[in-house]
This record gives C-alpha cells, structure tokens and sequence, in this order.
C-alpha cells in the first residue's frame, strides 16, 4: 500500500499547487514571487491582528467613552488602569487572554498594601472597561 502522503501534502494538494503556479507561470508572474508576496502579507496580517483587542486598547477605549459621555474623571481612571494593571499584565496581552484570575491578582496586590478603596474602585472600572468591551 502506498500513502497518498508525501512530507505534508497530499496528492491532490500538490496537483492543486501545480495548478496556481503554473497559471502563474502563464500569466508572466514568477511564483516565488508570489509566494514571498503572499508570506509579507499574512505577517502584516498576524501583526494588525496580534494588536487588535489588547488590554491597553481596551482601557482607551473605555476612558475614551467617559470623555465624550462628559465623564470628567476619564484621566485618572486611565492613569489608574495603567499604573495599576501593566506592572502584573503586559499592555498587549489581548483583552479575552485575561483571566478572572489576573485580575484578582492584581486586586489583591492593592489590598496587601492597604490601597482597599482603591481596589474597590479599581474592580469598578475594569468591569466596566471589559463591559463596554463586549459591547
């Protein structure tokens, strides 16, 4: 019995692959080329995408809300979100990556040294921030 695998394509794939190149081959396009085009591509993609959605985008967004809803304290929740949370979480973590646990950590970092209002507040505005994140 043969496999109809050869390294990670199969047959038909590579029949299929033949086909583009050699259209491309036909139309005066070197495929190499194109396949160097289409890699820079996609990593312009993972780049934009790997971006898309991080904590820090997040909390702009949010403080950002507050300041067109007329909210005059949007500078110290952000500057609180930030001093708060980017010394435990990393600022391009995607904001679905953090965990209920992340966040407990970092509360919990307050109220070990007595900031306990503060990580009242603080449990506010992340609830909100995640909130209006899903909105």
């Amino acid at each position: 019995l043969f496999s109809t695998r050869a390294g990670s394509m199969t047959l038909t794939e590579a029949r299929e692959k033949a086909q583009v190149f050699s259209q491309l081959l036909l139309g005066g396009k070197d495929p190499k080329l194109h396949l160097e085009q289409q890699e820079i591509e996609q990593k312009k993609i993972d780049a934009e995408s790997k971006s898309l959605g991080t904590i820090d985008e997040l909390f702009h967004s949010y403080t950002e809300r507050m300041k067109i809803d007329g909210k005059r304290t949007y500078e110290d929740v952000r500057n609180t979100l930030v001093r708060e949370f980017y010394p435990y979480i990393d600022k391009n973590t995607k904001a679905c990556d953090v965990t209920t646990d992340d966040i407990k950590y970092v509360i919990s970092k307050m109220i070990q040294r007595g900031a306990i209002t503060q990580s009242n507040r603080v449990r506010s505005y992340v609830m909100a921030a995640f909130n209006h994140g899903m909105r």
